[in-house]
């Protein structure tokens, strides 16, 4: 649930990241209300995702609204 003006907890550490496998991908949807996963930062659409340890990260804010 979003809470106006609250930051949303870490609910992924870099360690689950780490032992994900090469190639799968973290899609952050809620980017805007905080960074549930540790690894995630806020992306645009002209340079949306990147990549840590081999998973590919896709964090555009305020995707759910497109």
């Amino acid at each position: 649930m979003q809470v106006p003006c609250a930051t949303a907890p870490t609910l992924v550490s870099h360690d689950h990241i780490a032992r994900m496998k090469p190639g799968s991908a973290s899609v952050g949807v809620a980017i805007a209300q905080g960074r549930q996963v540790e690894t995630a930062h806020a992306t645009t659409h002209q340079d949306p995702a990147y990549i840590v340890d081999e998973v590919v990260h896709d964090c555009v804010a305020n995707m759910p609204g497109w």
